[in-house]
């Protein structure tokens, strides 16, 4: 990738960094730019997760779902239940991006597009879903104000799937960061701090755990474009970028950090489902 295009990509990655009071609007521009390579999966990390959420879900005593998929993307999780489940009820793809909304419905036609924030639903999406994803929004998103939205969509003994990063996320990456007296925790942001909080904050809102599982992903960065391209199609890495003062500037994170390289880290990812009460 040549630095005139890393440095692009960067500076929409800091829209999306300045994103921070949940109004994920902001970031409709840069989704759309980055909707034609979304479903790259760098280190196979989606693949991973898409077969833990196979798993939870064929748990589910459903038989053709209605479904809420709440950022919904190019729509992976439309076609992973219509694999797991055959038919499906109405289904409603939620997200800020017309180019994501688009490729949700060339993979899947019967979809009703909806062109609005997450925090917007119970706007835009009748309720009486019997499942709801939300899967990884919630470093944009604040789960205190999603979850009574999401709720309201849900029918009584509806489901919810979750999948987050945490906070725990890049151990390494905040052990360097702090060695500059820089703390990832200054940064605003929305992501959970572990798998325990995220569990109490969707219990505390009506919901009982039916399955759930953390996974922790190993990542080996050979090169600094690969470890931009990354952070950027992540979402939150790049916070950690701009504490190390290297945010937007490619040439100064190659020529300070490439000292680095290969840099190994984990990713912790918290995955479950759980019912409304």
């Amino acid at each position: 990738m040549r630095l005139s295009t890393i440095s692009q990509l960067v500076r929409l990655a800091k829209q999306r960094m300045s994103q921070k009071q949940g109004h994920e609007t902001s970031n409709s521009d840069m989704y759309d730019q980055i909707a034609h390579s979304y479903d790259d999966d760098y280190g196979n990390i989606f693949k991973r997760v898409k077969r833990e959420i196979d798993i939870e879900l064929r748990q589910l005593p459903l038989t053709s779902p209605s479904i809420i998929d709440v950022g919904t993307g190019t729509g992976e999780n439309i076609i992973l239940a219509q694999r797991i489940f055959g038919s499906l009820g109405s289904v409603y793809g939620v997200d800020i991006s017309e180019k994501m909304l688009e490729k949700a419905k060339l993979k899947y036609p019967p979809l009703h597009p909806v062109k609005a924030s997450a925090l917007s639903i119970a706007d835009h999406v009748p309720a009486g879903a019997d499942l709801v994803f939300i899967h990884f929004l919630l470093s944009y998103v604040s789960i205190d104000r999603l979850l009574p939205q999401v709720a309201s969509r849900l029918k009584s003994g509806g489901y919810i799937s979750i999948a987050s990063s945490l906070f725990t996320s890049w151990p390494k990456g905040q052990s360097l960061a702090r060695r500059f007296r820089l703390d990832p925790h200054s940064v605003e942001q929305y992501i959970p701090k572990s798998s325990a909080e995220l569990r109490e904050k969707i219990e505390s809102a009506g919901f009982i755990e039916v399955d759930s599982i953390e996974i922790r992903k190993r990542l080996i960065f050979a090169n600094t474009d690969d470890l931009y391209r990354f952070g950027y199609e992540q979402g939150w890495v790049y916070q950690l970028f701009d504490l190390l003062q290297c945010a937007g500037n490619p040439e100064k994170f190659a020529r300070e950090w490439s000292h680095v390289l290969p840099f190994s880290d984990e990713i912790h990812i918290h995955i479950g489902i759980y019912r409304k009460v």
